[in-house]
């Protein structure tokens, strides 16, 4: 059974045919269109217009891609996944995937660099970066090797002194794991995280407060389960796991009449 083309739309912007065949309606690209050589009286039988049809599927679905790059970034894969989710049972997203690349709407390459400028800018280092590319985003491991990553000892420094200064009443040992924990959660290596807490210095006058704070607190909890040589030891013990200096702590129970 032919089909007549009753009316065409040209959609300037988005660059497609919007063709009525009756109450039927199908967006096509240009180059579709093109190709069809359509025009409103045209008849076409039925096998061209299902092919039409399934072009018209396509193209759906390819400004369906493009609006999604038009609100934010994707990687090659994440647009896969999000497109398969919409294809008609099968359809292939090969060919959307090809001709959003040839459009330079999809470059892996030029994503990779643009996330991991993004990332760095948020505080994180090049082994969180490396792992989320390759595995999260799927990018290849040329093109994730190919990137540099420099001045990270720098952008390390700048958030561990942000850490020192929210870390200031614990002591030294303490202020240091944690920032370091810290800084291997965002990603940094261990050589760059260790090098960023070498200038760290201990505010003698809060870590002295907080030690008799954490001194009550435990001998609270102690004073009811133990007593005499138990009760000390596990006193120094849980202040020595604390980071605290051997030495401040058998001042401080020396004080307390808790001589070591």
């Amino acid at each position: 059974m032919e089909k007549r083309v009753t009316s065409i739309k040209e959609d300037k912007k988005k660059k497609t045919f919007e063709v009525s065949f009756g109450l039927e309606k199908l967006t096509l690209s240009e180059d579709v269109f093109t190709d069809y050589l359509l025009y409103v009286g045209k008849e076409i039988d039925s096998s061209l217009f299902l092919r039409m049809k399934k072009e018209a599927e396509s193209e759906g679905i390819y400004q369906y891609a493009l609006s999604l790059l038009s609100k934010g970034s994707y990687s090659t894969y994440e647009i896969e996944e999000k497109i398969k989710k919409k294809l008609p049972e099968g359809m292939k997203p090969y060919a959307i995937i090809k001709r959003l690349q040839m459009n330079r709407f999809l470059n892996d390459e030029e994503y990779a660099k643009e996330y991991k400028e993004e990332k760095e800018e948020q505080g994180y280092g090049s082994i969180r970066i490396r792992d989320d590319l390759l595995k999260k985003k799927r990018i290849s491991m040329d093109i994730v090797d190919s990137l540099s990553f420099q001045n990270e000892e720098e952008r390390a420094k700048r958030l561990a002194f942000s850490f020192e200064k929210r870390l200031e009443t614990y002591p030294l040992k303490q202020k240091r794991e944690k920032a370091i924990a810290s800084l291997l959660r965002r990603g940094y290596p261990m050589e760059v995280a260790l090098g960023a807490v070498s200038s760290f210095q201990e505010n003698k006058e809060e870590t002295r407060k907080r030690l008799e704070r954490d001194y009550i607190s435990l001998r609270k909890r102690y004073e009811n389960k133990y007593s005499g040589y138990a009760y000390k030891q596990h006193l120094f013990e849980g202040l020595l796991r604390r980071g605290y200096n051997k030495e401040d702590i058998q001042e401080m129970m020396k004080e307390n009449n808790y001589d070591d």
